[in-house]
């Protein structure tokens, strides 16, 4: 018994305009998918830049800046301190402080 009939045609029933639809719109995903790819290697790149290039001068900077803070907050017990002016050094360690843990 032979079964001549029960081929499947892949698109049988789609009109052309759908068919072309349908290639348009898979162009357009390759196309981003190619964008994407570029991007990807663009970031990875600068990425690398930054490394090499920031991050040695940003880790001392934020060493310096560490060691300045932990000088300041040495003043904090100092009983020579004013409250208002221990208040406002306070204040002034606690938003470095923040901005340190932000960045």
């Amino acid at each position: 018994m032979t079964q001549s009939g029960s081929q499947i045609i892949v698109g049988a029933g789609v009109s052309g305009k759908q068919e072309n639809s349908f290639w348009e719109r898979w162009r357009k995903v390759a196309q981003y998918e190619r964008r994407n790819e570029k991007a990807t290697v663009k970031v990875n790149t600068l990425y690398q830049k930054y490394e090499q290039q920031v991050m040695p001068h940003d880790r001392k900077m934020g060493d310096t800046r560490c060691r300045w803070l932990r000088h300041l907050m040495s003043f904090l017990d100092s009983k020579e301190l004013k409250r208002k002016d221990r208040q406002l050094l306070f204040e002034y360690v606690d938003e470095q402080l923040s901005q340190m843990q932000d960045f």
